[in-house]
């Protein structure tokens, strides 16, 4: 047994001998949602659009490889009572694994509720569905606390949306 994983981690490629290269670019998110907020109790119905820079290594002839970005992701939704737009500054870890990119995200920021300005918490993940080079379709289920006068709720979002990812240079060969 000892030999099997001494024998795996000599053969398994390290960094330095894997195919991936640092890379960096921008991606833009589109999407629709529905929702659930506790506080008050109410549906919403709405839509975002994140703008974000992406940083990783990534393998190019695979569409291997982990990435960070860091963006800007505005939230239009409409709730029984009230409009709420909120602006949130959203990071995100994930990893392209071929045809699908799966992450977990983190956002923080402001919400507006009519004249009111709460603070806003976003935790969930997405993925998207690679059928194209740059552009696919998305999934992203998130959910935080939801402060309102004085009162503590939740609310859960479930999204489905169309994401561009592009490099800002392709990986030298």
């Amino acid at each position: 047994m000892r030999a099997l994983l001494l024998a795996l981690l000599l053969l398994t490629p390290t960094r330095a001998w894997s195919l991936s290269q640092p890379g960096s670019g921008l991606t833009l998110d589109l999407v629709g949602d529905v929702g659930f907020a506790s506080t008050p109790a109410a549906p919403a119905l709405g839509g975002s659009a994140t703008v974000a820079l992406w940083r990783g290594r990534y393998d190019d002839s695979y569409a291997v490889g982990r990435f960070s970005s860091v963006g800007l992701r505005t939230e239009l939704h409409a709730l029984q009572h009230d409009t709420g737009l909120t602006f949130l500054v959203e990071g995100r870890r994930g990893m392209d694994l071929l045809i699908i990119k799966p992450w977990f995200t983190f956002a923080v920021g402001a919400e507006a509720l009519g004249d009111r300005w709460n603070p806003a918490l976003r935790v969930g993940g997405g993925a998207k569905l690679r059928l194209a080079r740059f552009v696919g379709p998305v999934v992203r289920l998130d959910g935080g606390p939801v402060f309102l006068d004085g009162r503590v709720g939740a609310r859960v979002n479930l999204g489905l949306g169309v994401d561009w990812s592009h490099p800002f240079t392709r990986p030298k060969r």
